[in-house]
C-alpha cells in the first residue's frame, strides 16, 4: 500500500474509519484525578459556604505567585500598614475598626502576609543556592530585643499571665526582629533602594492627600471634646510618623543643597498640611525637635551658627505665646490645642491628667520589680486613684520606656534605647558616607524620625505596641541595614580593584 493511501487509512480511510485514541499516560491520568478531585471538593465548599468558596481557586494562585516573588511579598505587610487605617475614618475608604484584628486563624492580615514574606524569602534563597542576609549593623540591639522578648514570656507566665495575651504582646513585638530581615533581602543593591524610598514617598503624599480630603469632605476622624467636634486628618500615628520623615528628608535636602523632585516638594505642602491637620501635639513637638537636628547635622558651617540663636528665638515666642494667654482671643481649634501644651492645660486636662496618674502607679510597680518587670500579659497595678477607667488600660501606659520595662524588665528597656541609638547613628553614618543623594536623604530621615519617635513616645507607645507603626519601623532598619550592607559591599570592591 502506498504511503498516501496508508495515510488516507489512518486519517479515517474509505469507510470512515480512524485509529483508536491512545490510552493516557499515568502523569495525564494523575492531574484528571487531582482535578476531579479539586472540582468535587470545591462543590462541598460551595454548598457549605456559598458563592464565597470559589474565590478559593485564584486565591491559592495568588498566593503561589506572590511566594515566588520575594520583593511583592515584602512589600504587601508594609503597604497594608501605610495605607488602611484601623481607627481613623477618610474620604479614601481605606478604614475599617476591625480590618486589623485576628481572623479565624488567630493571626492578623499583616501577620499572615509576613508569614508569606518570610516563606518567600526563603524558597527565593534555596532556589538561589545561597545564605539569607542578616542586618548585620543591628545585630546588638535585635539581639537585646530577642533576650528582652524571652525575659518578658518567663516572668509573665510565673506571674500568672495568660498564654493568649502573652502571645498577643509577644506578637506586637516580632516584626521589629522579622522586618529587618526581609527586608534585607530583597533589597541588595542602589537601584533597589531608590525605588523602595520612591514608592515610600509616593505612598506618604497619597495618604496626606487622602487625610486633607477627609478634612475637606468631613469624612475623617472627629477630635471631639472641648475642640468642637473638629474633623482631623489622621489620629493614628503611622501616617503621621511617616508624614515627619517625609518633611525631615525635605529639611535635609534645603539644608545640604540636594535637589529633589519637583513632585516631591509639591507633595511637602500636602504632607505638611495634613501632619498640621492631625492636631497629634506629640508629632508637632516630635517636629520641633527634630527638625534643628537634621538641620544642623546635613547644613555648612555658616547656617549651623544660625540655628542656635533661631530655635532659642522660636522657643521663646511659643513658650510666650502659650503661657501668656496670648491665643485666648483666638478660638479656632488649631488656636486651642497649641494652648493645651501648657503645663496648666496638661494639669486639667482629663486624659493628660490621666496620663500622669497612670505612670505613678507604673513606677510603684517597677519600684517592686525593677530588673525583670510585670512581664508580658501581666497588668500594672491600680494603687492610685483615676480620672478615667479604660478597658485594658492596665495592660498599657502611655510611655514608651515605661512599657518596656513594664513587660520586658530593665533588659527591655536598654533594648529599646539600643535600638533607637542605633538606628540614629547607622541613619548618619549612610548620610555621610553613602553616594547616592535619595539614599542619604531616606537615611537621614529615617535617623530624624526615629529621634522625634522618641520624642512623641514620652507621652504614647508606639514601638512594639501599635500593630501599624511596629511593622514600619522594623522595614525602615531593614532599609538601614541593606544601605549599610550595599556601602560595605561597594567599598570592598573597591578596595578589591585597587589592590589588583
Amino acid at each position: 500500500m502506498s504511503s498516501a493511501r496508508s495515510k488516507q487509512w489512518h486519517l479515517g480511510g474509505p469507510a470512515g474509519l480512524r485509529e483508536w485514541p491512545r490510552a493516557p499516560s499515568r502523569s495525564q491520568a494523575l492531574w484528571v484525578a487531582v482535578a476531579a478531585v479539586l472540582i468535587a471538593l470545591l462543590a462541598l465548599l460551595a454548598r457549605r459556604y456559598g458563592l464565597v468558596a470559589l474565590a478559593i481557586p485564584p486565591l491559592l494562585a495568588a498566593v503561589v505567585l506572590i511566594a515566588t516573588r520575594p520583593a511583592l511579598a515584602v512589600a504587601m505587610p508594609i503597604v497594608y500598614a501605610i495605607v488602611v487605617e484601623q481607627s481613623t475614618p477618610n474620604v479614601l475608604g481605606f478604614y475599617d475598626s476591625q480590618i486589623h484584628d485576628p481572623l479565624p486563624g488567630h493571626l492578623t492580615p499583616i501577620e499572615l502576609m509576613t508569614l508569606l514574606a518570610v516563606l518567600a524569602v526563603v524558597l527565593d534563597a534555596l532556589r538561589r543556592e545561597r545564605m539569607p542576609l542578616g542586618p548585620r549593623h543591628f545585630g546588638l540591639p535585635l539581639a537585646l530585643i530577642a533576650a528582652a522578648c524571652l525575659v518578658g514570656c518567663v516572668v509573665g507566665r510565673a506571674d500568672g499571665g495568660s498564654w493568649k495575651t502573652i502571645s498577643e504582646q509577644l506578637r506586637l513585638v516580632a516584626p521589629l526582629l522579622v522586618m529587618p530581615w526581609l527586608v534585607v533581602n530583597v533589597i541588595r543593591d542602589t537601584a533597589a533602594l531608590r525605588r523602595a524610598l520612591g514608592w515610600l514617598a509616593a505612598l506618604i503624599v497619597f495618604k496626606a492627600f487622602g487625610g486633607i480630603l477627609g478634612v475637606l469632605t468631613g469624612a475623617g476622624e472627629q477630635l471631639g471634646g472641648t475642640f468642637g467636634n473638629t474633623v482631623i486628618s489622621y489620629y493614628e500615628a503611622t501616617t503621621n510618623w511617616l508624614s515627619l520623615g517625609y518633611l525631615l528628608a525635605l529639611v535635609a535636602a534645603f539644608a545640604s543643597g540636594i535637589r529633589t523632585p519637583r513632585w516631591t516638594r509639591w507633595g511637602g505642602v500636602i504632607v505638611l498640611l495634613s501632619l498640621i491637620l492631625s492636631y497629634r501635639r506629640s508629632f508637632w513637638l516630635a517636629a520641633i525637635a527634630s527638625a534643628p537636628a537634621v538641620f544642623v547635622v546635613c547644613s555648612g558651617r555658616t547656617q549651623r551658627r544660625l540655628i542656635l540663636p533661631a530655635l532659642a528665638i522660636l522657643a521663646g515666642a511659643l513658650w510666650i505665646s502659650i503661657s501668656s494667654g496670648l491665643l485666648a482671643e483666638t478660638q479656632g481649634p488649631l488656636a486651642k490645642r497649641v494652648q493645651s501644651l501648657s503645663p496648666s492645660s496638661l494639669q486639667a486636662n482629663v486624659e493628660d491628667r490621666y496620663r500622669l496618674d497612670e505612670r505613678h502607679n507604673v513606677l510603684a510597680d517597677l519600684d517592686e520589680a525593677p530588673l525583670t518587670g510585670l512581664g508580658f500579659g501581666v497588668p500594672w497595678t491600680q494603687r492610685y486613684p483615676l480620672g478615667v477607667q479604660y478597658e485594658g488600660g492596665q495592660q498599657y501606659v502611655h510611655m514608651a520606656v515605661l512599657w518596656w520595662w513594664m513587660k520586658m524588665g530593665l533588659l527591655g528597656l536598654i533594648a529599646y534605647l539600643a535600638l533607637l541609638a542605633c538606628i540614629v547613628w547607622q541613619g548618619i553614618r549612610v548620610w555621610r558616607a553613602h553616594g547616592d543623594p535619595t539614599v542619604r536623604l531616606g537615611a537621614i530621615a529615617i535617623a530624624g524620625a526615629t529621634l522625634g519617635l522618641a520624642v512623641a513616645e514620652a507621652t504614647a507607645s508606639f514601638t512594639g505596641v501599635d500593630p501599624r507603626l511596629t511593622p514600619l519601623a522594623g522595614a525602615l532598619v531593614g532599609l538601614l541595614a541593606a544601605a549599610r550592607l550595599e556601602g560595605s559591599s561597594r567599598a570592598a570592591e573597591n578596595l578589591d580593584t585597587m589592590s589588583r
